[in-house]
């Protein structure tokens, strides 16, 4: 048992790595939320720093990116008065990535590139890493394409070259939900089926979670709605453990309407927009083209009062309910 609270604080900020690499990101975040309670006046400010950046790591693909972003903002400042500028880029990047998730582009903007100036020559092959797949996220959510693919190849490279295999995945899967918010529904397919087989025997959970959605989403665009419910299947034990199954119900509502289930897609889809106000947390994407769809499709069967009434119905629905209802044959 460690008593000198500096060591704890240090040996829990040391950690996430490990509680991300394994995707025991529920139980990293109890870990490390117990050093903060030992936070004192004179806790060194490197410590402190270190432990709200991991605190933001593991808290970042949860229902509370708020919280996240909050940690890496913090994080970074104390880096900055600390003038530790490696440890200050890598955290400005992560803080752009939550700062884009959150539609506060101008921040992610302007933290990416300081994040990348000050790691270019920063000899923390990583963290740049890490710093050019931010930079997919945040050019892809500004509509530069282009770009966004650019860094993602020069992430995927630089990931193979020091051997961040998660790191090269989830970025692989970025650029596969890329292509299929652009529309090649059939590469997503292909890509993200390349993916899952690659995670099939890692510990990975979370980015199998992530990929696994991402194809929910594509086998339903395509119409290929049982495959489609066979993965979200897959996907939706994954994601609960990640605090992340609210991103699914767009795409399962949007397949139970394809399948003539109208009273249920609305109740779905009025569950999700529940779970996503409370989560504080805007539609990717890809969930926001499902979504709108479904309202599309609702609208060309159902009364304006109908709709309204379901998705009341389906907003108080509890998790559980909610995600029979939408696993539903």
């Amino acid at each position: 048992m460690v008593h000198d609270p500096e060591d704890a604080i240090a040996i829990a900020g040391a950690s996430w790595p490990v509680w991300r690499e394994f995707a025991l990101h529920a139980e990293g975040r109890q870990r490390l939320a117990s050093a903060m309670e030992l936070f004192h006046a004179n806790t060194p400010p490197h410590l402190e720093a270190r432990l709200r950046r991991g605190l933001g790591e593991l808290w970042t693909n949860s229902g509370a990116v708020i919280r996240a972003n909050d940690e890496f903002m913090q994080s970074a400042e104390l880096y900055r008065a600390l003038k530790d500028m490696p440890q200050l880029g890598a955290a400005l990047s992560r803080f752009a990535f939550t700062s884009m998730m959150l539609e506060r582009n101008d921040d992610a903007e302007r933290s990416i590139a300081e994040s990348l100036q000050l790691l270019a020559d920063a000899g923390k092959p990583r963290a740049l890493a890490s710093a050019y797949a931010t930079k997919v996220v945040v050019e892809d959510r500004l509509g530069r394409y282009n770009t966004a693919c650019a860094f993602g190849e020069k992430a995927i490279r630089l990931c193979a070259a020091i051997g961040a295999e998660r790191l090269r995945l989830v970025v692989a899967g970025n650029l596969t939900e890329f292509a299929l918010e652009q529309g090649d529904v059939d590469g997503a397919v292909e890509s993200g089926r390349a993916i899952i087989a690659e995670l099939r025997d890692s510990a990975h959970s979370d980015v199998q979670a992530f990929v696994l959605g991402i194809m929910v989403a594509a086998l339903t665009f395509r119409g290929e709605l049982d495959e489609a419910l066979v993965t979200a299947l897959r996907a939706a034990p994954l994601l609960r453990e990640q605090g992340m199954l609210f991103e699914l119900f767009d795409h399962l509502a949007l397949r139970a309407v394809m399948a003539g289930r109208l009273a249920e897609a609305a109740r779905i889809i009025g569950y999700s927009d529940a779970a996503h106000q409370a989560t504080n947390r805007p539609r990717e994407p890809i969930g926001k083209r499902a979504a709108d769809r479904v309202g599309i499709l609702l609208q060309d069967n159902l009364s304006g009062d109908e709709i309204a009434a379901l998705k009341r119905e389906g907003a108080i629905l509890s998790e559980d309910h909610a995600t029979t209802l939408a696993l539903s044959a």
